[in-house]
């Protein structure tokens, strides 16, 4: 997926996500195995929710590991782009839909299965 060069302030890089615009929809993606540093993760979507984007698409689909904190963290995300007025969907790998359901945050995280269905359904 490529971005357009007025897209460019929108990109987003750290060792363990990057966040980039497709079309009005901002796309945060694991770069890393280890899914245990909660606070990047939410320092990552809290940038991307600054760029008053139409919706936060969160892509990972191949975690090894991840942590309680993370999930909790993906709540508390759901929470920040509620009050935004922010559509958060999340295409993830089925252990951490697993999580997510576990920690009963199913009904906060829209869970979809591909990226593009994702960035679809919050460009609808």
């Amino acid at each position: 997926m490529k971005t357009s060069s007025a897209d460019k302030d929108t990109n987003i890089r750290s060792t363990q996500y990057r966040a980039y615009r497709e079309g009005e929809v901002v796309i945060i993606e694991g770069l890393v195995d280890d899914l245990a540093d909660a606070e990047i993760f939410i320092a990552a979507f809290h940038n991307a929710l600054i760029k008053k984007p139409k919706g936060i698409v969160l892509h990972l689909p191949r975690p090894k590991s991840v942590t309680s904190l993370f999930i909790d963290a993906l709540g508390t995300a759901a929470m920040d782009s509620d009050q935004a007025g922010v559509p958060f969907v999340a295409v993830v790998h089925p252990k951490v839909r697993l999580l997510i359901s576990m920690f009963g945050l199913e009904h906060m995280i829209r869970l979809v299965d591909r990226l593009p269905t994702a960035i679809e359904s919050i460009s609808e």
